[in-house]
């Protein structure tokens, strides 16, 4: 794990983001639970880190520019047991063959539980329609 110690599961949240944004897939990861669920919730969920990881690996790839932007985060709890809420719009970006930058960007709803320091839960709750449309224009 890198030098970066979270001490509220608000800074949990935050810490797996930015290494999400970062391309930092594997550190990400070490910040959920065994026995995390992560549930995409058009899609269904998921349980444990490397499903995690065999869910998010090829989608990321697929991009050049990881964005998250939270516009609110809300948290309660600590570092035993928290809930953190969080609005945010998720932006991907990938080089067009003119050399220009397309973006996909989904308006995210995320919720996620803390248990003992780790990410217990991560649900993003968005409306699938524009992701499908990007898969399919970009096959």
């Amino acid at each position: 794990m890198s030098t970066d110690v979270p001490s509220t599961p608000g800074e949990i949240v935050s810490t797996f983001v930015r290494r999400l944004e970062s391309g930092l897939l594997t550190e990400a990861l070490e910040l959920l639970a065994p026995d995390c669920v992560y549930d995409n919730v058009p899609f269904g969920p998921i349980q444990g880190p490397e499903a995690v990881r065999a869910t998010l690996a090829p989608f990321l790839a697929a991009f050049d520019t990881v964005e998250w932007r939270v516009a609110h985060q809300l948290e309660s709890g600590s570092l035993a047991s928290g809930t953190v809420l969080h609005e945010r719009l998720d932006r991907f970006g990938a080089t067009a063959p003119d050399g220009a930058t397309e973006w996909l960007e989904l308006a995210v709803a995320g919720v996620f539980e803390v248990r003992d320091h780790r990410i217990s839960l991560w649900r993003d709750y968005f409306d699938r329609a524009p992701l499908l449309d990007w898969m399919a224009s970009h096959g």
